[in-house]
């Protein structure tokens, strides 16, 4: 390739990619629309007790259903270890590792749940104590 050949090409890589590029950035004279025109955000009693049963359900859900593999694949690690294999360590990490991460997202799901009937009773106007 000659050397001119090379610098064109340089020189249009740099044109298309200055033309192109606007990151975290405006349109120039543009700006954000002002939050008035899209009104408050609504949300009634209904919906945050819908929220919260769908959490309690994936959290119940991931339990039931997220764990079927653990126990066949501890066992399965377990008998590839005893069996001299080194991938049984590698199955015994992965299944603890996926434990972990259920239990993880289930715990997500359980904040999720508790936050929304904690809003449900707060937008109702009901108090919340706790004894002890």
């Amino acid at each position: 390739m000659a050397w001119d050949v090379w610098e064109q090409l340089k020189s249009g890589a740099a044109e298309r990619q200055s033309a192109g590029m606007r990151l975290n950035q405006l349109e120039p004279g543009g700006g954000a629309p002002a939050p008035e025109r899209y009104g408050d955000l609504r949300v009634g009693q209904a919906d945050l007790a819908r929220i919260g049963r769908k959490a309690f359900g994936l959290y119940n859900d991931l339990w039931d259903k997220g764990r079927r593999a653990v126990p066949s694949s501890e066992s399965a690690a377990g008998a590839l270890s005893r069996g001299g294999f080194a991938l049984g360590g590698g199955l015994r990490r992965v299944a603890t590792r996926w434990d972990e991460q259920m239990a993880s997202l289930r715990e997500a799901c359980a904040h999720i749940s508790n936050h929304m009937t904690v809003s449900t009773k707060l937008h109702a106007g009901a108090t919340t104590t706790s004894t002890g």
